[in-house]
């Protein structure tokens, strides 16, 4: 049975297998050209159900619920989701010896835990739970409340978001003044929407926005971003390719980005807040067309978080909800060839020089 030290890229690989990726597709977004990633490979070809939905920092269980039922069905009368799990048939004992090497491997994973700016991360298996909900405009009564929520399927989730711009402009209507936040909308075994974010010690339901990297924004005055051209009337740059081609490629050793093309699905929010109104307009009929642009691209660490773009990515996911399933919408990303935590670390040091600091 084959068993990576880094369970995080592991995860993200084989969110790609289960999600019909070729391994032509998977080589182009940077991955197999590295022992570690050509194990992850093989061990999610091996066990894909297990490595796309298990849980870090936590024993090696899964939940495969964002499969259709009639398939889990299926597979669990032929045996191959025990297989998928366990890796087939083995005694007490070695199903022992198992957990004590996967213990073994989590203390020794590649993916960094801390991050000298955030902090340490924080276990996910501690997140709190949210608030179950039956159907979509219960679920954004209690995001305008500030709670989190639980939607039982893609399909809900899917009513929710195009229904979000109205139930934001009838508030409006009522002289109401809500805050919604996408994040707070997450169903059960996918990555929807910021179930994985990134959270620390300190902040144990998310980072904040502002304390998040962004690499676009206004420029400080004198930097290099203040000679970059501008990308709107509001004078915002975009340093992301002045990060990856001036600062990475210089460090030692220097850090590779390669461009590709991944499902939207298989990313992960690092960051705990999606502005409701920038997700309604990504979801309305103006804002498909902006998610249309060939030239748009967003930023993605190695173990597929996303570093910056969210909204955008939000927007894909929307669309890839339509259908009651996800995995048929693909999103063009620049991968950095580090870890998440790493990454944050990184961008934001980089990030302090060239660009004014976010407002909440």
């Amino acid at each position: 049975m084959i068993e990576p030290n880094d369970y995080e890229m592991c995860k993200h690989i084989a969110t790609m297998v289960v999600g019909g990726m070729s391994e032509e597709a998977i080589r182009e977004f940077g991955y197999l050209d590295d022992e570690e990633s050509n194990l992850c490979y093989q061990a999610a070809k091996e066990r894909p159900l297990y490595w796309a939905s298990i849980e870090l920092s936590a024993e090696a269980a899964g939940c495969c619920s964002f499969l259709p039922k009639e398939l889990i069905e299926a597979l669990r009368q032929s045996g191959a989701v025990e297989k998928a799990y366990s890796g087939g048939s083995r005694s007490d004992a070695g199903r022992y010896a198992a957990q004590v090497r996967w213990q073994n491997n989590q203390k020794k994973q590649e993916s960094p835990k801390e991050s000298k700016r955030l902090g340490r991360r924080f276990d996910p298996k501690n997140r709190k739970k949210g608030v179950k909900v039956s159907t979509p405009k219960e679920a954004l009564n209690e995001i305008a409340r500030g709670n989190l929520v639980e939607m039982e399927s893609v399909e809900e989730a899917y009513t929710a978001l195009s229904k979000l711009g109205k139930f934001i402009k009838d508030a409006k209507k009522d002289g109401e003044k809500i805050k919604i936040n996408v994040c707070k909308i997450s169903v059960p075994g996918t990555n929807l929407f910021c179930g994985e974010s990134i959270a620390t010690e300190e902040h144990p339901d998310g980072v904040p926005r502002v304390q998040m990297p962004q690499l676009s924004g206004i420029p400080i005055k004198g930097s290099r971003a203040d000679k970059m051209p501008r990308i709107d009337d509001e004078g915002n740059v975009d340093i992301g390719k002045l990060f990856t081609e001036e600062y990475l490629a210089n460090l030692d050793p220097p850090v590779r980005t390669v461009e590709a093309e991944v499902p939207a699905s298989s990313l992960r929010a690092s960051q705990s807040e999606l502005k409701g109104k920038t997700v309604a307009y990504m979801m309305s009929e103006d804002g498909q067309k902006t998610l249309d642009d060939p030239k748009a691209v967003i930023y993605v660490s190695r173990d597929g978080y996303i570093i910056d773009g969210h909204h955008r990515w939000a927007g894909k996911v929307g669309r890839d909800l339509q259908d009651g399933k996800t995995g048929d919408v693909n999103i063009r990303v620049r991968r950095i060839d580090m870890p998440i935590m790493e990454v944050l670390d990184a961008a934001l040091d980089f990030a302090e020089s060239e660009i004014e600091p976010k407002s909440a």
